[in-house]
């Protein structure tokens, strides 16, 4: 039952990483396909949290901050999500994936999922965190 937590918590990761990345949806050319405005999406919204997380990290790191930058993520993810799922249906409709893009999205979600399994390592104050991603605070 301890890793149905980690579950949930990967899936509000993933929806606030496709709500932040929808911001960004203008940005991308015309060009681009369904299926390439949601990978690009999904990418740029996991580097825009992680972002987000680190910077918010380093001045409060708590639960509550973690709550409190994916929750505005989660309410943006509605978009993305339809879009997600429209993609979805019309590749499946069609019976074939592009292999890059599938694969691109495999990796993410994977390497999100084994980091959201993992025990967290030391403990959860300020200076352990800017120990292992900055150096020493002190």
């Amino acid at each position: 039952m301890n890793v149905l937590g980690a579950i949930v918590a990967n899936i509000v990761l993933v929806a606030s990483a496709l709500g932040f990345g929808g911001l960004f949806d203008r940005l991308f050319p015309k060009t681009f396909s369904e299926l390439d405005r949601l990978i690009m999406t999904l990418l740029g919204g996991f580097g825009i949290l992680g972002t987000i997380l680190f910077c918010v990290g380093q001045v409060w790191f708590s639960h509550s901050a973690i709550f409190f930058v994916l929750f505005p993520g989660v309410l943006l993810s509605r978009r993305p999500l339809v879009l997600g799922g429209r993609v979805c249906r019309s590749a499946l409709a069609k019976g074939s994936l592009p292999i890059l893009p599938v694969a691109i999205v495999f990796i993410v979600l994977l390497v999100t999922a084994v980091g959201g399994l993992a025990l967290p390592t030391g403990d959860m104050n300020n200076d352990s965190i800017a120990y292992h991603y900055l150096g020493p605070k002190v």
